[in-house]
C-alpha cells in the first residue's frame, strides 16, 4: 500500500456516516457531496435542476509526503435515465475556474414522510477531515498556486493602494493640488 492510498483510506473512513464520499484521481483524490445521497434524489427535478458544488481536490506528491488541496466548483445536472432521476456531473467540470479557498456552507431542506430534514453542507468540515488524516499519518499541506497567486496580488494590490494614497497626501501637505 502506497502512502497516498494510506491517506484516501484515512480520509474516506472519516467520512464514512457524512454526506461526503471520496473518490481517486491519477494525482490523489477528489472529496465531494455524495450524489448517490438520498437527499440528492429527493430533491431532483429531471432537465430543470442544476446545483454548483465545491469539492476538494486534494493532490498528493508522495516521494515528499506533501499534499495540496485545491477546491472547485462543479456543476451538477439532473439526468432521465432509465425512467429514473439520478444527479450526473455536467460536461464542463470547472465551470467557474474559481480555485484556492472556498469557505461555503449550505443548508438544505429536503421532505420526506417524516416531515422536513436539514442537510448542512460546509467545506471547512472537509478540510478538516483531510488535514486531520494527513496528520495522524505524517503528511504535510502545501498551499497551491492557484492560493499563493492570489494572496500575492492581493499584497501587491496593498502596497499600490498604500503608496497611492501616500502619494496624495505629499501632494495635498505640500500644497501641489491648490
Amino acid at each position: 500500500m502506497t502512502p497516498g492510498d494510506e491517506l484516501f483510506d484515512a480520509v474516506a473512513e472519516r467520512l464514512v456516516g457524512s454526506p461526503y464520499a471520496a473518490w481517486r484521481t491519477p494525482d490523489g483524490f477528489v472529496v465531494r457531496r455524495d450524489l448517490a445521497a438520498e437527499d440528492w434524489h429527493v430533491r431532483s427535478r429531471p432537465g430543470s435542476r442544476v446545483a454548483k458544488v465545491v469539492q476538494n481536490h486534494v493532490v498528493l506528491d508522495e516521494e515528499t509526503w506533501v499534499l495540496t488541496i485545491t477546491d472547485e466548483h462543479v456543476e451538477v445536472t439532473w439526468s432521465d435515465r432509465d425512467g429514473s432521476s439520478v444527479p450526473v456531473f455536467g460536461t464542463a467540470l470547472r465551470i467557474l475556474q474559481r480555485r484556492g479557498r472556498i469557505a461555503e456552507t449550505t443548508v438544505v431542506t429536503t421532505w420526506t414522510d417524516d416531515g422536513p430534514q436539514q442537510h448542512r453542507y460546509d467545506t471547512r468540515e472537509v478540510h478538516r477531515h483531510i488535514r486531520a488524516a494527513a496528520e495522524e499519518i505524517g503528511w504535510v499541506e502545501q498551499r497551491g498556486s492557484a492560493e499563493r497567486s492570489a494572496r500575492a496580488a492581493a499584497v501587491l494590490g496593498f502596497v499600490v493602494g498604500g503608496l497611492t494614497l501616500l502619494g496624495l497626501g505629499l501632494g495635498w501637505a505640500v500644497g501641489a493640488f491648490r
